[in-house]
């Protein structure tokens, strides 16, 4: 049987953040993602690779709601990456040790989570998880 092309492609995910500025600097500086555009306080993207993290301005200016969507970034050396950002200020939980790997959750300046998870090689290759 053929595999069924999916009709919808995940391309972006965006947070509301209270202050444009300091989103960018985060996830452009913090993270070193590449920022893809910028439309003054209106609107930024950056680049996670296949998919683009959005930033978009509360209307009002009040702090997000808790439960929206949260990234998973994928990366190789997870102690390495925490270290980094801790030293230029990221809030930065406990590294969890699952079966799958190591993951923390990192919290951008207006709460919103991010999952970082550095795979384990032996776990992906006995589940065949594709990532």
């Amino acid at each position: 049987m053929a595999k069924k092309t999916p009709s919808l492609t995940a391309t972006m995910i965006y947070y509301y953040v209270t202050n444009m500025d300091k989103a960018v600097k985060f996830y452009t500086e913090v993270l070193g993602l590449p920022l893809k555009v910028r439309f003054e306080n209106h609107w930024a993207e950056a680049d996670a690779g296949p998919i683009t993290i959005g930033l978009h301005p509360t209307e009002d200016g009040s702090k997000p709601k808790k439960g929206g969507g949260t990234i998973s970034l994928n990366v190789r050396d997870i102690d390495g990456f925490v270290n980094e950002i801790k030293s230029k200020g990221a809030k930065v939980g406990k590294i969890q040790s699952p079966e799958r790997g190591r993951f923390v959750m990192i919290s951008d300046p207006d709460g919103n989570e991010i999952h970082v998870v550095e795979f384990d090689p032996k776990w992906v290759k006995k589940t065949k998880y594709k990532r």
